[in-house]
Formats: C-alpha cells, structure tokens, sequence
C-alpha cells in the first residue's frame, strides 16, 4: 500500500500546477468586458453617472441594472 502511495504521489504534483493553470485561464477568460470596456465603465461611475450596458454609453438621467 505506501508503495502505490508513493508512486502516486508524483502524479499529483504534476497535476497541481495544470489545474492551477486551467483555473487561471477560465477566470480570465469569464472577464466580461475587456480593458478599455472597464476603464470606460470605471469612469461613467467615477463621474456620478450609470453605464447602460446594452447601448454602451454612460447615462445621466437614468439608473441601469449591471446584467
């Protein structure tokens, strides 16, 4: 049995990494708008307006659900 425990133990530690990785990519990937989006977005909100996501322009006037 610690012989099988043994020979096992590599394996896990080769796998490790690449589910690290995996996780990485799929978290970076779900990201829903990119950089430029963000900043944009950031600055809408920073001056006091709402970004409408739909048509991609900040509003003054009225409050737009995040989707």
């Amino acid at each position: 049995m610690n012989q099988l425990d043994c020979e096992s133990s590599p394996n896990i530690l080769l796998l490790a990494p690449r589910l690290t990785l995996i996780f990485l990519l799929a978290v970076l990937s779900s990201s829903a708008c990119n950089p430029i989006e963000s900043a944009r977005i950031d600055d809408c909100l920073d001056r006091g307006g709402s970004y409408n996501y739909e048509a991609q322009v900040c509003d003054f006037e009225q409050s737009h659900a995040v989707p």
